[in-house]
């Protein structure tokens, strides 16, 4: 009597280990992207954080051209220099994407008080972007589909 498994024995064991390798990695990647996703939107709200400080020191927020959230070695400071409200801007993990900031109203551009900018969008792309956040309350900031953030996020944070 031989002793061993039979090529169909072998190929059962294979199909298995295959379905559940398939089934751990399908898992393994929804889960990655909800902690990226998690991750912007932590990183969304420190931004709105620190524009809320300086909206409380300068009475406005700054207008879109002066705030650019692909830079990041350039801090958010105030208009006078002398106070850092963000060393660092934020990344997104995925280098294809990039976070977006716009004032508002779009005209805004705080060359008067009749011109401040009274507001703003925080803008990211999420990961497998099938859904999208809608009328969602996260520790009291809206999470919005924001068509007004350059048509190419489809989630964010604003002022209001």
């Amino acid at each position: 009597m031989k002793r061993g498994f039979t090529v169909i024995e072998l190929l059962v064991v294979i199909s298995i280990l295959a379905i559940m390798a398939t089934v751990g990695f399908a898992v393994y990647s929804g889960v990655t992207a909800k902690v990226r996703d998690g991750q912007r939107i932590k990183d969304l709200q420190v931004v709105k954080q620190a524009l809320e400080l300086y909206r409380s020191d300068e009475h406005k927020y700054p207008a879109t051209g002066d705030l650019n959230l692909a830079d990041i070695t350039a801090p958010l400071d105030s208009d006078d220099g002398s106070r850092i409200y963000l060393s660092q801007i934020p990344i997104d993990i995925n280098p294809n994407k990039r976070y977006f900031y716009a004032a508002t109203p779009v005209s805004c551009n705080n060359t008067s008080q009749a011109t401040a900018c009274t507001g703003f969008v925080l803008c990211a792309k999420k990961d497998g972007s099938e859904s999208t956040y809608t009328n969602i309350d996260c520790a009291n900031t809206s999470l919005v589909p924001l068509s007004s953030c350059g048509g190419d996020c489809d989630m964010g944070i604003s002022s209001q």
